[in-house]
Parts: structure tokens; sequence; C-alpha cells
């Protein structure tokens, strides 16, 4: 035994005992984390081909009022605010959580500790207020256009449609309202334009969303929506790392699939 070194790891025990084989792995269950584990499956284009479901709306907590900006985001378990804005309205937490999170394609990151604050939304008019919970996120998303002028105003305006996040520039998301809570806020009212957007009402205002008419994607590069997908301390380099997005070398995959088969059919106890 003192002469065994493993193919696949080189520690010392015989290849078909190594926890890196794929039959082994399947073996290993974590049920403690399954149930801490939160999937965010929200991903979206730097181009502004895409409008995604952003509107204006008022939170209110331990008496102090704020416009932020929010995304529906019904891809996200849970709602998350800006930790900066929780400073900023001195918000106290109610409890704290550690979770695991499951992002797009499949990759999941490390524990992260996240404070819970209770909120309310209300609309700009301040005509409906809803409570929800929340959790603290320092970035919750990369540049998400606002819609600008366009062929669509006036149908808008016929349909009497008002939007409270237009204009130019990409102002940070302060807010997401996941599917914890967005279903809670749909008005059921759709109407699909003339142009091709789409434009849904909720309690809080109405959501446009969709391919804007005329506009050329300059940009092929997707990019994950949500900051659940970044590690606070992690560099560009590593978030861009091939092995981390799923890429491997094909030399390099093919050596280690040579190994297992190796390992598999060559070594004996």
């Amino acid at each position: 035994m003192s002469n065994v070194q493993c193919l696949l790891c080189n520690k010392r025990h015989w290849a078909l005992m190594c926890p890196e084989l794929p039959s082994n792995k399947m073996r290993v269950k974590t049920p403690d984390l399954e149930e801490k584990r939160d999937v965010t499956l929200s991903n979206h284009c730097a181009a502004e081909e895409v409008l995604l479901q952003a509107l204006q709306v008022n939170i209110n907590a331990r008496g102090k009022t704020r416009r932020v900006r929010a995304l529906f985001d019904s891809g996200s378990q849970r709602s998350y605010l800006l930790t900066k804005i929780a400073h900023e309205m001195n918000l106290k937490p109610i409890e704290m959580k550690n979770i695991i999170h499951s992002v797009f394609g499949g990759s999941t990151l490390q524990k992260q500790d996240h404070r819970v604050y209770e909120i309310t939304l209300q609309n700009v008019n301040r005509g409906f207020s809803f409570d929800i919970q929340v959790l603290d996120q320092p970035i919750i998303c990369g540049k998400i256009p606002r819609i600008n002028k366009g062929i669509w105003e006036k149908e808008l305006k016929g349909k009497n449609i008002t939007l409270t996040d237009h204009g130019r520039g990409c102002p940070d998301i302060e807010l997401l309202i996941g599917a914890d809570f967005c279903g809670h806020l749909f008005s059921g009212n759709i109407w699909t334009l003339e142009c091709g957007l789409v434009a849904y009402e909720t309690k809080l205002g109405w959501l446009i969303m969709g391919k804007v008419p005329g506009l050329k994607q300059e940009d092929t590069s997707a990019h994950l929506g949500t900051s659940l997908l970044i590690k606070k301390n992690s560099s560009v380099a590593d978030l861009w790392k091939m092995e981390t997005l799923g890429i491997m070398d094909p030399v390099e995959t093919k050596s280690k699939e040579e190994m297992k088969k190796n390992a598999v059919g060559g070594s004996t106890l």
C-alpha cells in the first residue's frame, strides 16, 4: 500500500477509490447545503437591444422613504437590496442568512452571509404598498438600459400607459424583486405593442420588455445579470478564467478523460 499512488490526484490510494472519479462523486451527498442553496438564473446581454423589466418604486422603512430603481426578476428565488441603500436608510436587520447561490450555467458559489431586512414597497403615487423581506447585496447587476424615446411613445400614450423608468443612461439597479414576491405584484394586464415590445402592468407601475426595434446588436457577449455570480473579493482575471466559465482546453480535457479511463480499466486491487 505504501507504493500506491492515484493516477488522478497523486494521493496514496487506489485510483478506483479516488473521490475525483465521477462514479464516486455521485455517492457524496450534502443535504444540509442543498437546503440553503438559492438559484439565480438571470442573465442579460450588454447590448441595448433588449429591455428588461425595470421601474421606479418607493421603499419605506423605519419612517424613511426613498425612491429606487427596481428590477423584476422571476429567475431569482430571493429579493435583494443594495447594501449601500440599507446603510443610508439606517435599516436594522431582522436576521442573518448563510446562503449558497446556484447561478446561471449550473455553477455554485461559496457560502455568503446576507442581512435580512423588512421594507415596504410603494408605487410612485403611493396608492399601493406591499411588505417584503430582502437580502443585502453589494452589487445587484450590471448595466441595464432604460427605455428611451421612440416610435412606441405614441402607442403607450394612446393606451394610457405611463412608464417610470425612462431616459438615457443605465442607473444602478438598487432593488431586485425576485420570485418570492414578484408574483403577488402582477395585475394580469398585458399589452403587446405594434413595435414588438410588451408592456406588463404591476401594482407598482408598468414594466416594458422585449427587443427594441431598429437597433442592431453591437455587443454579442452575454453577461450574467446578477452580482450573485460575482464573489466580492474576486479579481476580473479570476472571474473570466476559462475553467470558471466551464470552458476547458481540449488537450487538458482529453488528458483527464484518458487518465480516468486508465484508472477504471488498468488498475487492479
